[in-house]
């Protein structure tokens, strides 16, 4: 895809006759070394209702889709997986590409949505500007070395959704996660403190 000045903001890679294998895409936040995500190939395209009807059931947030991509013609959906990460879940090779010869195909920043989605839903704003790790505020940066115990807190808000009065409400000691909380925790979560720090 490319700039009106000429200058890519994304490309989609290939060494085989599937239209791509790698995607790179400039960040609009401006940072590096951002992941944008992983995509995972599940084989036929009528499983992608299933798989949206299994993330609706675990409580997995479903960014966008089920949609089909303009650039590659393959259906997919996103999800953002428990941590944090927005995961691709792609179940369609789209069009292949047999000839040695195939010319590249360009598309211009004003057909990026359309590049994006060919149908299906419009794209949320997170999907352009979120990436992992996530970006902060560096004022907020500081802050996290101030009050090591509610930056836990609010790192598993972000991650695992829960909510700003449970967080005030854990961080004052007026409660415990209950169980629907647990729900949303997984046990590799390390919300220990060293002492010095409490």
């Amino acid at each position: 895809m490319a700039k009106p000045d000429g200058k890519y903001f994304a490309t989609w890679l290939t060494v085989s006759p599937l239209v791509h294998e790698v995607a790179l895409m400039g960040d609009e936040l401006g940072q590096h070394g951002r992941l944008h995500h992983l995509a995972y190939w599940y084989g036929l395209p009528q499983h992608l209702n299933d798989l949206a009807e299994a993330c609706v059931e675990w409580g997995i947030p479903i960014e966008a889709g089920p949609l089909k991509h303009g650039v590659s013609q393959a259906l997919c959906m996103y999800i953002i997986e428990p941590g944090g990460n927005r995961i691709e879940l792609f179940g369609d090779s789209g069009y292949l590409i047999f000839e040695p010869d195939w010319e590249p195909v360009i598309w211009n920043e004003k057909d990026k949505e359309r590049a994006i989605i060919w149908f299906g839903g419009e794209l949320p704003e997170t999907y352009f500007r979120y990436g992992t790790p996530q970006v902060r505020d560096p004022k907020e940066q500081l802050n996290v070395y101030n009050n090591p115990i509610k930056n836990k807190l609010e790192q598993a808000n972000f991650v695992y959704d829960v909510s700003e009065e449970k967080i005030d409400e854990l961080y004052h000691g007026e409660t415990t996660i209950g169980r629907n909380d647990l729900t949303k925790l997984t046990l590799d979560t390390d919300t220990s403190v060293p002492r010095d720090d409490v």
